[in-house]
Parts: structure tokens; sequence; C-alpha cells
């Protein structure tokens, strides 16, 4: 992990490089002028005279000393300032390398966040995968039920050889009957030859260790419904306590007054236990209903005895679930998604012509588990993005600190020294004028005032030249 780091490479290869810096500002410092050498100019300008010239001379030496003064300082303040720029360059460009390791900071961070991604879940699968050996009797059934059709329907219900040409389908077929004619004896709501109208079953829970509350009865077992105009229906409906199967129905329905038959069915039970129910067992995964209460409704309809429908609907509840992985990170994230699922639906449903029905399964579960694993699997990552930064920060954190450390060194020497010096000198300059301006202040004023005096001792000749 940290060779896949690059800032770290970067601020390794920069610290080195600030490192040299350092040592080469350290003895440039040293060479720009020191308080003692902008004493020393303190000290000349203050012996140099600037005012009360006795002569042209004086004053012109003055001048020359302080112009030599003012060099000399304006001289130090060039160096100063040639330093100062080009220190000021180093520092700007130092800064712009240490954001660009800033920014490879972050994309290294994003870098390693890409190794997390979150897997795509088929629900479909997942359901099917989950629920397979719960199914399997289930669907033990179908199929034998189906292998029952295709052997005991009359081929013209089963509509074998599909593929087979009309040729094919019309040899085999016996000579056509005469047409005769069909007697119907009764008329409508007479009575048919056999009629049995109603009976009824019962048994009472406590009898026999698994007896129930049950009350049943078929209506209208019949030689002939058309007369009677209803179907033959049969219905059993109780509880058997001692088995935890509450609200258990099943209803049946047969109408052959059409043409095609009808029959209708139907299978609930409101609430049954389920202990002990295996999903998922292999060496790495092991998913199963410790107990749960279901629910379960069946119903559909087969007309003409082929066109079969049906559907499904299983619900559980109250699930006490056992789930374990020998994987530590997997088993953690698989009991953090089954808590989040106090409910599971099974769906199925087919529809089409016996024997060919098409059976579809679904169940909230493969959704659900879709959507617990993306967001335990998120926590993970987010967890792993925090440690990633954590690890960052560290790595990097440490030679961050020292490479600020030392570009605020070299910007503190040049807050304290190379400005400091610079002030001083515009000091030194300023005096320097200043004296300068007094000088010529006052080699005017003893000009003017000279002037003055020969001016009125020449008058006072020319008085005494007139007698006046």
């Amino acid at each position: 992990l940290q060779e896949s780091l690059p800032s770290k490479a970067m601020i390794e290869k920069f610290q080195k490089e600030l490192q040299e810096k350092q040592t080469a500002w350290d003895a440039r410092l040293k060479t720009l002028p020191q308080g003692k050498d902008i004493q020393a100019l303190g000290d000349r300008l203050n012996k140099i005279q600037y005012k009360d010239f006795k002569t042209p001379q004086e004053l012109t030496a003055s001048l020359q000393q302080l112009d030599g003064v003012y060099k000399d300082a304006d001289g130090k303040y060039k160096q100063i300032q040639a330093v100062s720029d080009d220190l000021n360059k180093d520092l700007k460009g130092l800064q712009e390398q240490y954001n660009q390791i800033e920014k490879q900071v972050k994309i290294d961070v994003k870098s390693l966040e890409q190794h997390f991604r979150i897997p795509q879940v088929d629900a479909k699968a997942l359901t099917m995968a989950v629920f397979n050996r719960y199914l399997e009797p289930y669907k033990a059934k179908f199929f034998r039920y189906k292998a029952l059709a295709e052997k005991y329907l009359p081929p013209k219900y089963l509509k074998k050889g599909a593929a087979k040409s009309e040729a094919e389908e019309v040899a085999i077929q016996p000579h056509p009957r005469e047409k005769g004619v069909t007697y119907e004896f009764g008329r409508p709501n007479s009575y048919p030859m056999f009629w049995l109208k109603r009976t009824a079953v019962s048994s009472q829970a406590g009898l026999t260790p698994n007896a129930g509350n049950i009350k049943g009865e078929i209506l209208d077992i019949t030689s002939n419904q058309r007369l009677v105009g209803r179907p033959t229906v049969a219905t059993l409906a109780g509880d058997f306590p001692a088995m935890d199967i509450l609200g258990f129905l099943l209803k049946l329905s047969m109408d052959n007054r059409k043409e095609e038959s009808v029959i209708d069915y139907q299978f609930k039970v409101d609430s049954y236990a389920l202990t002990g129910k295996d999903l998922v067992s292999s060496p790495d995964v092991k998913i199963a209903f410790n107990k749960a209460n279901g629910a379960l409704a069946i119903q559909g309809n087969l007309i003409g005895l082929k066109n079969l429908s049906f559907d499904f609907d299983n619900k559980f509840t109250k699930i006490d679930y056992a789930v374990s992985s020998t994987n530590q990170i997997a088993d953690e994230i698989l009991k953090a998604v089954f808590a989040g699922i106090p409910v599971v639906t099974l769906n199925a449903n087919g529809k089409g012509v016996l024997p060919n029905v098409p059976l579809s399964i679904n169940s909230n579960l493969g959704p659900e588990l879709q959507k617990g694993f993306e967001k335990q699997i998120q926590a993970k990552i987010d967890e792993a993005r925090k440690k990633i930064q954590s690890y960052v920060d560290q790595e990097i954190g440490k030679q961050k600190d020292q490479v600020e450390a030392q570009i605020n060194q070299l910007r503190g020497q040049f807050e304290s020294e190379v400005k400091k010096a610079q002030a001083q000198l515009d000091t030194q300059k300023k005096q320097v004028e200043a004296k300068v301006d007094s000088a010529k202040k006052d080699a005017e004023n003893q000009g003017r005032k000279k002037i003055e005096k020969e001016g009125q001792k020449a008058i006072d000749d020319l008085k005494k030249q007139f007698g006046l």
C-alpha cells in the first residue's frame, strides 16, 4: 500500500530539495549586510558635517561624503532586494510544488478507494439460490403431476408432436364416425338420476394427537350438473392446534355445465409454525430459519383439463434466522443483512397448456438481500475509506508537517533578516537625503547672508564717497 502512494514519493523528493534550498539560503543570507555593517554606515553619516559651512569647499566635501554613504546604503539595499526577490520566487515555487503534492494526496485517496466497489447482485438468481432447497418438494410435486398429465391426458389435449406435419397427424386419426343424435333426458331444475345435495364432515381436537377442529362439506354431487344448475363444491376448513396450524381452508369447485369443464381450487393456511428449515447449507455459508410463522395461499383453475393457471403465495414473519459464514467479514455482513429483513415473501405462478406450464418464482428476499448487501458493503467501504484517509494522513502528514515547518522557517528568515535589513537601510538612506537637503539649505542661507552683507558694504562705501 505504501508503494501505491505517489504522493509519498513526491513529498520525499520535495523534502530533499527543500533541505538543499535551506542550506543554500542559509549560506546566501550570511552574505547579506549585517547589523554592524549598517551601523558603520550610520556612524559614517553622523560624522559628516551638514551645516555651518565656512567655505564652499567644506560644502562640496560634505556633499561628496554624503553621496558616498548614500551609494553604499543603496548598493546594500539593492543587494538585499535581489536576495529578497530570489527568495520570494523560490518560496512561490515551493508553495506551488506543495499544492501539487496536496492534490496528489487527494488523487491517491481516490485511487485507493477505487479498489472497493459494490458488486452487482442478481436478485433473481439470489432468490433461487436461497429458496432452491425449500422449493424442491413443491417443484417435485409440480413435475410429478406434470408427468401424470403427460401420461394420462387424451392425446388431443397434450398436443404432442407439434413439430410434426399435418399429414402425420391425419395419418394417426381414425375414420370419422357418422353423426349421431344426442338425447338429453329431463329438463332444467328437474331431478337428475343421482344428486347428493350435501354431505358434511367434522372432527374435534384432542381425540388424537394430531386431530384438529375440522368442518367440511361437499355440495351438489350429481350425475348431471346442467339439470341442477350448480357446480360441485367441496370445502374443508379448520385448525390443528397441536401442529400450530391455524386458518386451514381447502376449497374445490368442479363445473361441467359448459362445453369445457372448469375446476377451481383454493388452499390456504393463515398461520403455521416453521422450525429448522435449511435454505443454504455449504461449507462456507449456512442460512436457515430456526423458527418462523408462515402463511400459505394457493389458488387457480383448470379449464378443459388442459389450460392450467395457479398462484402460490407464501409469507414468513417473526423469523429467527440462523446465519453463519466461515469468513468473518461475510459473517458480519450476512447477519446484518438478514437482521434487516423481518418479513419474507415467496410467490410462484404459472399459466399455460398442460403439460407445458412455465413456472415463475419471485420473492422479496432477493431484492432485500441485494439492498442489504449494498448497504452493508457500502458501510464496509466507508469504514475502509476512513482507514485509508487515516493511513494517508499518518504517512504523509508527518512529512507535510516537516515541509511546512521548513517553508515557514525560510519565510521567517525572510521576515526577520531581509526585511529588517531593508528597513534599516531605508532609514539610513532617508537620513542621508535629509542631511543633504539640510546642507544645501544651510549653504543657500549662508550665501544669501554673504551677498546681503557684501551689498550692504557696497552701499555704505557709496554713501561715504558722496559724503552722506
